[in-house]
C-alpha cells in the first residue's frame, strides 16, 4: 500500500489560537503550505496543535512546514508526538503521555521544512506538534502545514515517491 498524507483534512484540536478565522488549526491540515497557516495564540506559554487521525495508524513520517513568509524563529524546541492518548480541548494534559518522536534542537526559520523518519514506524491515531520556546515573548506556534505519512494499523507500507 502506498502511503501519503493522511493528515490532509483530518480534524484538528490546539490550545490556542491568534485568530480562528485567519490562523485557525484546520489550516495546518489543508495542503496548502504558502499561503495558509495555523499560529497559536500570544498568551499560551506552551502551545499545541493536534491532529485526530480518526483511527490508529502505523506512521512512518511527519513533516513539519513554517510560515514562509517571516518569523519562523517563533518556533523553537518543539516537540512532535505520536501516540494513542486523545488530545483536544478536554484532554489537554495528555499531551505529554504519548511518544516522543522528534525534539528541536533550537529555533527553526522562516521556510523551514523538518522531515522526520520514522524507523520503525509508530502506531498513533493522535500527531502532536508543541512549542516550547524559551522566550516567552515570541512563543507562537506556525504551522503551514503538518503532514504525516502512513498507513491503517496492521496494513503494509511502502514509502511515498
Amino acid at each position: 500500500m502506498v502511503v501519503a498524507n493522511i493528515a490532509l483534512g483530518k480534524p484538528t484540536f490546539n490550545s490556542s489560537c491568534l485568530d480562528v478565522n485567519r490562523f485557525g488549526s484546520a489550516r495546518a491540515v489543508d495542503g496548502n503550505d504558502s499561503s495558509s497557516i495555523f499560529v497559536s495564540g500570544f498568551d499560551d506559554p506552551r502551545p499545541w496543535l493536534s491532529i485526530d487521525l480518526g483511527e490508529l495508524m502505523t506512521i512512518s513520517k511527519v513533516v513539519y512546514k513554517n510560515n514562509k513568509k517571516c518569523c519562523g524563529d517563533s518556533v523553537a524546541w518543539a516537540e512532535i508526538r505520536v501516540g494513542g492518548a486523545a488530545l483536544d480541548a478536554a484532554t489537554h494534559g495528555q499531551v505529554l503521555m504519548n511518544e516522543l518522536v522528534h525534539q528541536m534542537t533550537g529555533p527553526s526559520r522562516t521556510g523551514e521544512e523538518v522531515t522526520v523518519l520514522l524507523d520503525p514506524p509508530v502506531l498513533g491515531r493522535y500527531v502532536t506538534m508543541q512549542n516550547f520556546h524559551r522566550d516567552p515573548s515570541v512563543n507562537l506556534l506556525q504551522v503551514a502545514e503538518l503532514e504525516v505519512e502512513g498507513a491503517p494499523a496492521g496494513v503494509w507500507m511502502q514509502p511515498a515517491e
